[in-house]
């Protein structure tokens, strides 16, 4: 499967998806018998995110992403735990 796919699937899947994976998961860590692994997650779970913005060239003229294409990459940091 390609990544740009993979990429348009999870853009129009809900965020509650990944949202119920992660506790799940979480909480088969916490209750696995290598509990220890899990105990590594005492301090802040963080995820990071990174997403490529569209913007119009004629508009943002600082903005160049490909030859015709406008566009800003943004870094967001999220705290799973909030």
């Amino acid at each position: 499967m390609a990544r740009s796919t993979l990429a348009y699937a999870n853009e129009k899947r809900s965020y509650k998806v990944f949202e119920e994976l992660y506790y799940c998961l979480k909480k088969q860590l916490f209750n696995s018998p290598l509990r220890g692994i899990g105990a590594e997650f005492d301090k802040t779970v963080l995820s990071l995110d990174s997403t490529t913005i569209s913007l119009c060239l004629s508009q943002f003229p600082w903005a160049h992403y490909r030859r015709a294409k406008g566009g800003v990459k943004v870094h967001t940091l999220l705290n799973n735990d909030t």
